[in-house]
């Protein structure tokens, strides 16, 4: 069974509706960061800088505990990022991800992240964990989506305009036995 790193780089770059699932390039930074403000995306720590941040994505996947992915349809559009990782046995991590909102309810981020849970279910288990803002009803449905189930609360755990705001959390549970069941957008 290959491990998490080697089975991402074998698949990547992963077709999704029209768009592609790729790894974070050089030339990407300025789009993102630009995206990241246009968006209002919670997608920067507070205490460091954004040039840090930016060039923290194109840092080897080896030497990182964050994986993330540019999701592009033509330009770059979104990102989806597993974090907090952990190659266990079980694999287990955080997702997380952001689309541009002149993108938003095309399901690529919906596509994108179930292409992701197949490479993780073929490395074997993996447990995820994904935050939401409750008043986020289209993310909470792309979680419902893949499998995610709501666990509750989570107390001031995700940074969004300035200010530590509690969401909730869904977790994720795939292990060797399941079936990573496709959705329908």
């Amino acid at each position: 069974m290959p491990n998490l790193l080697d089975a991402l780089e074998a698949a990547l770059p992963m077709k999704i509706l029209g768009g592609t699932l790729r790894r974070v390039l050089p030339d990407d930074l300025p789009v993102v960061k630009n995206l990241v403000h246009e968006n209002g995306v919670p997608f920067f720590v507070p205490s460091i800088g954004d040039e840090e941040q930016l060039a923290a994505l194109l840092v080897p996947w080896s030497s990182s505990s964050r994986i993330p992915l540019a999701i592009v349809d033509d330009v770059l559009v979104g990102m989806i990022e597993l974090s907090r990782i952990s190659l266990g046995p079980p694999v287990s991590a955080r997702l997380g991800y952001w689309i541009d909102r002149r993108c938003a309810g095309r399901g690529l981020v919906s596509v994108a992240c179930q292409k992701l849970l197949e490479v993780l279910h073929d490395v074997g288990s993996s447990d995820l964990d994904a935050l939401v803002l409750p008043s986020n009803a289209a993310s909470i449905r792309v979680l419902q989506r893949l499998g995610f189930v709501d666990e509750g609360v989570a107390v001031e755990e995700l940074f969004v305009e300035g200010n530590w705001r509690s969401c909730l959390r869904f977790v994720r549970h795939d292990h060797d036995d399941d079936v990573v069941t496709p959705f329908v957008l």
